[in-house]
């Protein structure tokens, strides 16, 4: 096994394009005009972003300086040739369409696919010809958010809008999910949402937003959601949770709510952040920032889509101290909290800790040594929220550890793969394209002369880490090997695979008499580091191991682990919860 890793750039939020430069000439006269009418204009405007995509893109929002008129939020009805008007309505709960593949929940070879019970099926709309739009909530056995499904309902009749899937992988499941005699595919778009057509306009609080994607969760289920903002395609809303135990400091999500009450997830970005993640700012005692930050403390291995923020008005502020500005803004400032009492540098210095605090480990920074760096700065934005900007360099060094991936083609092959993840180790070097290889049947790899059995990466995942801290199996020290060969074998790793994972981990598992044993599987990596592979497999099997080491055993609830055959071009990845290496 390889244990050397190498150091990749990090994708960027995607910026609004510029329009290409004139090719003509402008009079004198005729420039001055221009420039006085721009200057004219410049306190009023709206930006108008219109895309129509295949899938789901990023978008990114340029704010306007002033309030723009107001948009009309009402969702339009759509004419289609099949079903008539659409015409929405408030979101019902209703009867799951006997739709799913039976053999997904009885044969224990293929995954476990069932309606999601707490939030199942929901009628949303209603077409003129008769015919109801459902919104279905479909669990993966297994950790992970439910997926959502569109659901036209047409007498005793249904059909799947396949064209508002926009995970890859899923559609190629989609048989194994579906019973094709119950439920026919439609790859059309009959409702006029994401992705078929979508125009979004700005106003003065929507500000630069980092990529979208759908939401695992549904109006309706939201807590407290606070309207934020409206646009032609939706009303923006945000939403505060206790997302690190405190009643002062909250993890803030941001969403269009579309017309079928689904959402999509934005992370909101009020600084300008160049390719490796550095903000634009300039501190008062060391110049132009030349780290990389991220915005919010992160969770174990994924950064997620909220943003860390604290309430304007809340004791914590009182604490900070002004320590820079937005560069080329001077007027936008940025500040400090150097208290080492206070709750969010406890919180901060607690992170720092992870994977630094541990017998044998190197010496670290005092708290008071810690507070003299530049380890965070907080921001004001347009909501009035501060938010919370962590630097890269006192995060925690928790990383999702090597996940390795294996290809195996029937044919001799040349395949791409881009991972969705803020990679800080990977070999062979991880391009800013993805690697591209000749993958063979045997699982050989060639890629720049050099020949490798698998490709393996290190870092961040962009989605949401779950929290398994109640879920998996409890496992004496005695029975902790042979219990992670057999969950490997259920999994559906071969001897191979098992061997190579069992010479990296074996070492690195807690030594306590007790261990929890928790797995994210395919669904579940497909959110927290999703795989973009060319051409598409057609088998992929993913796994990732989360531990912890106990004292007593305690009351878990056990997961259902399952396989599915590898036929044709198989995708294997293992990977794990990596603590201070």
């Amino acid at each position: 096994m390889r244990e050397n890793n190498l150091i990749p750039p990090e994708p960027t939020p995607v910026l609004a394009p510029l329009p290409p430069k004139p090719k003509f000439r402008i009079p004198p006269i005729a420039l001055g005009i221009l420039i006085g009418l721009l200057f004219a204009g410049s306190a009023f405007a709206v930006y108008n972003y219109v895309f129509v995509p295949s899938q789901l893109p990023d978008i990114s929002i340029i704010p306007s300086p002033q309030p723009s008129p107001e948009i009309s939020s009402t969702p339009t009805t759509v004419e289609t040739s099949e079903f008539g008007t659409i015409n929405w309505t408030t979101p019902v709960k209703t009867t799951n369409p006997d739709v799913l593949n039976k053999n997904s929940n009885q044969d224990s070879m293929s995954p476990g696919y069932s309606f999601d019970g707490s939030m199942g099926t929901y009628s949303v709309g209603k077409f003129d010809k008769g015919a109801e739009l459902l919104v279905s909530f479909v669990r993966f056995e297994g950790p992970g958010n439910p997926y959502i499904f569109r659901i036209v309902k047409d007498t005793n009749k249904f059909y799947l809008l396949e064209s508002l899937i926009t995970d890859k992988y899923l559609k190629n499941d989609l048989e194994k999910i579906f019973d094709k005699t119950k439920i026919k595919f439609i790859s059309h778009n009959p409702l006029g949402l994401l992705p078929s057509d979508y125009i979004l306009a700005s106003s003065s609080k929507v500000f630069t937003v980092a990529p979208a994607s759908f939401s695992s969760q549904f109006f309706p289920s939201l807590k407290d959601p606070v309207k934020i903002d409206t646009s032609k395609s939706g009303d923006f809303y945000a939403t505060y949770s206790e997302a690190y135990q405190s009643s002062n400091i909250f993890g803030r999500e941001v969403f269009l709510k579309l017309a079928d009450s689904t959402l999509l997830n934005y992370r909101f970005e009020s600084i300008y952040f160049s390719d490796n993640r550095v903000p634009s700012v300039t501190f008062n005692s060391t110049g132009v920032n030349k780290d990389a930050y991220e915005q919010g403390i992160p969770f174990k291995c994924g950064l997620g889509s909220a943003n860390t923020v604290i309430k304007n008005g809340n004791p914590i502020l009182t604490d900070k101290q002004e320590v820079g500005f937005v560069t080329g803004s001077i007027d936008k400032k940025i500040y400090q909290i150097k208290n080492t009492g206070n709750e969010l540098i406890q919180m901060l210095y607690r992170s720092y800790k992870g994977g630094r605090d541990y017998e044998g480990s190197p010496p670290y920074l005092s708290i008071d040594e810690f507070v003299q760096k530049n380890n965070h700065f907080l921001f004001q934005d347009p909501l009035g929220d501060w938010m919370v900007f962590v630097s890269s360099e006192y995060a925690p060094m928790v990383e999702c550890g090597k996940p390795v991936i294996y290809l195996y083609p029937p044919k001799d092959t040349q395949v791409t793969v881009k991972v969705g993840a803020k990679i800080s180790k990977s070999e062979p070097l991880y391009p800013q394209n993805g690697w591209t290889v000749l993958a063979h049947p045997s699982g050989q790899l060639d890629y720049q002369g050099t020949v490798y059995p698998n490709l393996f990466w290190e870092g961040l995942g962009h989605g949401n880490y779950p929290d398994l801290s109640k879920t998996g199996f409890v496992v004496s020290q005695e029975n902790l090997v042979s219990t992670i060969k057999s969950h490997l074998k259920t999994l559906g790793l071969n001897s191979r695979e098992t061997v190579d994972f069992m010479d990296f981990w074996a070492d690195k598992l807690p030594k306590t008499p007790y261990v929890r044993l928790s797995w994210i599987t395919t669904s579940g990596m497909n959110q927290l580091a999703p795989l973009s592979v060319s051409p598409q497999p057609d088998t992929v099997i993913r796994v990732f191991l989360d531990f912890e080491g106990l004292q007593k055993p305690v009351s878990l609830t056990p997961q259902r682990l399952t396989s599915i055959p590898r036929s044709g071009f198989t995708l294997v990845e293992w990977g794990g919860l990596l603590v201070g290496e």
